[in-house]
């Protein structure tokens, strides 16, 4: 999709740094040596879906939590919804959890 050389623009200053804002697309040029041509045809954004952890409690309503969730995140853990807190829970889909574990709070994000 690109070529060329790859530009670092970190120390980019000014009132609104496109090269450093997330969720942002920027098309143009800010020089006066640029001479750069192309043709846009569409553009289109689309929303992500959040990834789903699901819990299955057992049937006897004794013995453990087995959690689930997609391919290409990883659960976390924490007992506080600090963000320093979280801790990336050890091991893949579906992991089972005792009760007396379950304390705290999960969540799912991408690897």
């Amino acid at each position: 999709m690109l070529s060329g050389p790859v530009r670092d623009h970190t120390p980019f200053v000014g009132t609104f740094d496109p090269y450093e804002s997330p969720d942002f697309l920027f098309i143009g040029d800010d020089t006066t040596s640029a001479k750069a041509a192309f043709n846009l045809r569409r553009v289109g954004i689309l929303p992500a879906s959040a990834p789903v952890l699901r819990f299955v409690a057992p049937a006897s309503g004794a013995g453990p939590l087995t959690l689930s969730w997609p391919t290409g995140h990883k659960l976390q853990r924490a007992t506080t919804v600090s963000p320093a807190d979280w801790q990336d829970a050890p091991g893949d889909p579906p992991l089972a959890v005792l009760s007396d574990e379950a304390d705290g709070y999960f969540r799912v994000v991408p690897r």
